[in-house]
């Protein structure tokens, strides 16, 4: 039972991601991902902020915090450059 079920979900995914999606489906997957990725970077970021504030109020400026301080800037421009991103995606979708 559990093979055929198996089976059936494998041709599904096959026929879906195969050639047989429409445009359409296809940005709006794409933008799901995006969003997924966004949030994890979103997501490092507020750990990453939250550890670097925390040794900046114990006082332990050290070479952590400075390394944790170029991680927030860079991510901070990789979620900007997501959102970028994934605007220009929303908008392309009216040619679709």
């Amino acid at each position: 039972m559990y093979k055929v079920l198996f089976k059936t979900f494998d041709i599904l995914f096959w026929l879906r991601y195969n050639g047989y999606m429409s445009k359409l489906d296809k940005a709006k997957e794409y933008i799901g991902a995006i969003k997924v990725y966004m949030g994890f970077v979103l997501a490092s970021l507020m750990g990453v902020v939250a550890s670097t504030s925390k040794l900046y109020l114990s006082g332990e400026v050290n070479v952590i915090f400075w390394i944790g301080l170029v991680g927030i800037i860079l991510l901070s421009i990789g979620f900007l450059g997501l959102m970028k991103h994934l605007h220009k995606k929303i908008n392309d979708l009216e040619d679709l």
